[in-house]
């Protein structure tokens, strides 16, 4: 039997390109659309209910997932641990895996050694749709009933308050004062400074009044977007002009800086739901 031709160097370096370039413009495509905030609500809730492998990916990878039209993907050898082969000719999907170095550094304020792991690049899996794969059928999909966020903001330690409009401004947090001021009774401002509000409070990359302005919007946006779609309330489109900062030609640069703000995004949406189950559990020990 002939075998494939290995692939040299300089082709596996474009075939790593040319996914990474996809990747990214799925996620651009997405977000300029208006489309991300229902992927990311739909990746939110597919974390909370699903036993299924996906269920554990990053954010990222759970977007390129549903956006190729599936709620499960898996690799081949997973799907005939549960009893399904993949069709003969379909074709994968492939998501991303971080390619790491890890490197010892000095801490300023200890003097120890302290060893710091960061993401160099991206390398690419090969996974495989449910709706091309037959055999053994798989358990139901059962959504949880999502608890309100009447008084997650308390418990974070923010308070909220409103005050007549100011310009153009239709509400704004403080990280300084730890409060929630708001212009407007609409759902989206209190969920917009609520997640600025979540993404300070995060153990890791938090937002700090030094970070990057438009990336911390954008986090804010996003998330305020996906909890809107979550709790039925309207949305319009996450703004275009955020993008431009991630697409200065440098595409494993972009992706990686698109994946860490996705990423965040997560755990801002997770803060914020994981509070709100909590304080829904208390009130009803209470009852």
């Amino acid at each position: 039997m002939a075998r494939t031709p290995r692939k040299s160097v300089a082709q596996q370096e474009a075939t790593r390109k040319q996914r990474a370039e996809h990747a990214l413009q799925t996620f651009l495509d997405m977000l300029a659309s208006g489309e991300f905030p229902q992927v990311a609500a739909q990746a939110t809730i597919l974390s909370r209910a699903s036993d299924a492998p996906s269920a554990r990916w990053s954010m990222g990878n759970q977007t390129l997932m549903i956006a190729s039209g599936t709620m499960d993907a898996r690799g081949y050898r997973q799907w005939q641990a549960v009893g399904r082969q993949v069709k003969k000719g379909a074709k994968a999907i492939y998501i991303t895996r971080p390619n790491t170095r890890t490197l010892t550094e000095k801490d300023e304020k200890t003097g120890e050694e302290v060893k710091k792991t960061f993401i160099t690049g991206f390398g690419f899996t090969p996974v495989f749709r449910v709706e091309d794969t037959e055999g053994e059928p798989l358990p139901e999909y059962d959504p949880p009933t999502l608890p309100p966020l009447v008084d997650v903001a308390n418990v974070l330690g923010v308070s909220v308050k409103y005050a007549p409009p100011a310009g153009m401004w239709r509400g704004y947090y403080r990280d300084d004062t730890a409060e929630i001021v708001l212009c407007s009774h609409d759902e989206r401002t209190f969920f917009h400074e609520l997640a600025h509000a979540a993404h300070y409070r995060l153990s890791e990359n938090a937002a700090t009044n030094n970070s990057c302005k438009v990336r911390k919007e954008i986090i804010a946006e996003t998330a305020a977007a996906a909890l809107c779609r979550l709790y039925g309330y309207e949305y319009g489109k996450v703004h275009a002009d955020y993008l431009a900062y991630f697409t200065d030609g440098d595409t494993q640069k972009a992706l990686r800086e698109v994946m860490r703000y996705i990423g965040e995004v997560r755990a801002v949406l997770d803060l914020l739901l994981s509070t709100a189950e909590r304080t829904q559990q208390t009130k009803g020990e209470a009852a």
